[in-house]
């Protein structure tokens, strides 16, 4: 069975770890998007406020820490992709989980050549940490309130067709 995939108009980010920083060539290395399976979240499912902790929550350790959020529009990613020689077309598939309803993932395995692209597309976010009431809800309570509703949302819409 094939998972539903995210709209060419869509944005996605991609954390941006410590880690993934290579200090001789100043840049993120292309170890980023090492594939397949590449995790990335929909900024059209979750503010990146939120993305940001469920980042920081799962990635973050004492050998490696999130700095920035990658963030880039699924049509450009796919344009890269058929701009590469040769051409690799590249989908984004629709992964949600109970911890993060907004992951989605890239299956394929990208040449190095092309990572460098996607890297130099990247619209880097920094966490902001901004202090609202919103905050003082724990994370896994948002999240899984975002599920039900995300999951609500998508009955609502098998169960009454449009006419």
């Amino acid at each position: 069975m094939s998972r539903p995939v995210c709209s060419r108009n869509e944005d996605v980010v991609r954390a941006l770890c410590d880690s993934h920083w290579d200090q001789r060539q100043n840049r993120f290395s292309s170890g980023l998007f090492r594939g397949p399976n590449i995790s990335v979240s929909r900024l059209a499912i979750l503010h990146l406020e939120t993305i940001f902790e469920i980042f920081h929550r799962d990635l973050d350790n004492p050998q490696s820490k999130v700095i920035l959020a990658g963030e880039i529009n699924v049509g450009k990613l796919q344009d890269i992709g058929k701009s590469h020689g040769p051409p690799i077309s590249i989908i984004v598939e629709i992964t949600p989980s109970l911890f993060n309803p907004a992951h989605a993932e890239i299956p394929q395995k990208l040449p190095r050549s092309l990572t460098l692209k996607i890297i130099d597309q990247l619209i880097p976010h920094k966490d902001l940490k901004i202090k609202t009431i919103y905050k003082w809800i724990p994370l896994s309570i948002r999240v899984i309130v975002k599920f039900i509703h995300v999951r609500l949302r998508m009955l609502f819409q098998l169960s009454n067709p449009i006419r």
